[in-house]
């Protein structure tokens, strides 16, 4: 018997979805999953997920409802997160079969009634075959690595920490009477900490106009050396110097974080867009 299902042919429930736990690990596959990139993990409970909200619906009577998460857990997480794309491409055309056929196994078996307890086994065999697999997988175009590409987050109050402490060295060189040194010292804080750390680049793109300030202290500072001020006077200027770097070491702590984040929420809104249009149109044919 064949069963005409979204426009595709297909083979019944038992054949439909591939059992996984009877064929265990591909020859040669990784059975350590400690290298499966982050991205691929968050994709992964993303369908477990999913899937696991349509069990607690079907469990509770509402087999419509559970039909729509699991389509949903083929879009939100296998689909638009391009994890179909890759798996197609590095592992096989035949191992995205099975896993597509999985998802419309399980809306199958749905709708045929099945046992909450087959269904729950589908899913759990599904969820480690998919970690095993996604192992060692290369990530979608544009998703940044965690685990390489990522360098760990600079220490922007330590950075500021350096720069004051060279400033202060610098005063205090001005103080001794040697004025040529003591300049010659804030210009290389600004060129070997301020611009070799990034981070007046950094503020730049934030703010330009604070990022000017934080010139004029090193401008205003080799003036009014330059012109024999005070000590104290200098040192005036160190403590502005002292708000305004707290502030700026403060605007940068969360830069990587919030970069992250940013690539990964763009990528799936604007790939969740793109299928929107196809998630309804085939979830309407596979519920007919």
């Amino acid at each position: 018997m064949r069963q005409i299902l979204g426009g595709i042919t297909l083979a019944a429930t038992l054949l439909l979805v591939p059992t996984f736990a009877q064929t265990g690990p591909r020859a040669g596959s990784r059975e350590k999953t400690a290298n499966v990139e982050s991205y691929w993990l968050k994709t992964l409970e993303t369908i477990q997920d999913r899937l696991g909200k349509a069990l607690e619906a079907y469990k509770n009577g509402d087999a419509q409802k559970a039909k729509e998460l699991v389509v949903q857990a083929q879009f939100d997480g296998y689909k638009n997160t391009f994890m179909e794309s890759v798996i197609r491409r590095h592992l096989s055309r035949k191992k995205n079969y099975e896993y597509d056929s999985t998802f419309t196994g399980l809306v199958r078996m749905i709708h045929n009634g099945e046992s909450p307890e087959k269904i729950k086994t589908r899913i759990s065999n599904m969820a480690k075959a998919l970690k095993s697999d996604l192992a060692g997988l290369p990530l979608p175009e544009g998703v940044v690595s965690e685990k390489v590409s990522q360098t760990p987050a600079k220490d922007w109050p330590e950075v500021m920490n350096t720069l004051l402490a060279e400033i202060e060295k610098a005063i205090a060189v001005y103080a001794d009477g040697h004025k040529k040194d003591a300049v010659k010292l804030v210009q290389n804080t600004y060129f070997d900490i301020f611009e070799a750390s990034e981070m007046d680049v950094k503020i730049e793109g934030k703010d330009a106009n604070f990022k000017a300030r934080l010139d004029g202290h090193f401008n205003l500072m080799v003036r009014r050396m330059k012109d024999d001020l005070a000590v104290k006077d200098i040192q005036n200027i160190l403590a502005d110097m002292k708000v305004d770097f707290k502030k700026a070491a403060d605007m940068l702590k969360t830069e990587g974080k919030f970069l992250a984040d940013i690539s990964l929420s763009s990528l799936l809104l604007a790939v969740g867009a793109l299928f929107s249009i196809s998630y309804w149109l085939i979830l309407k044919r596979k519920t007919r």
